[in-house]
């Protein structure tokens, strides 16, 4: 069976609970047979440099990550609140609104 793990987050090192979980997961699952793929986002405000638990395992799985800016800014939380609301009564959309 093939199987998709998405990931909100690296697993890799495995310094922590949810890291060893699913690299545990990830090795029962190869185990019996099946075709795993590891999707992950790389936070930057968690960035982890890509260390690979061993490379036998990473043979058997395709892994991707992502990296991902989760920085909040005053302006684009405004322009996130304001959104709907602008093009719902004004019919602004936010590809015709200009920031100053």
């Amino acid at each position: 069976m093939k199987i998709l793990i998405l990931s909100h987050r690296v697993p890799f090192p495995q310094n922590g609970g949810y890291a060893i979980v699913v690299a545990n997961t990830i090795k029962s699952l190869v185990s019996t047979g099946h075709d795993v793929s590891l999707v992950a986002l790389n936070a930057k405000r968690h960035n982890y440099e890509s260390t690979l638990p061993d490379e036998d395992l990473m043979g058997k799985i395709n892994y991707r990550a992502y990296d991902i800016d989760t920085t909040v800014t005053v302006l684009g939380v405004a322009v996130n609140l304001f959104k709907k609301h602008l093009s719902m009564s004004t019919g602004i959309t936010t590809r015709n609104l200009r920031l100053y």
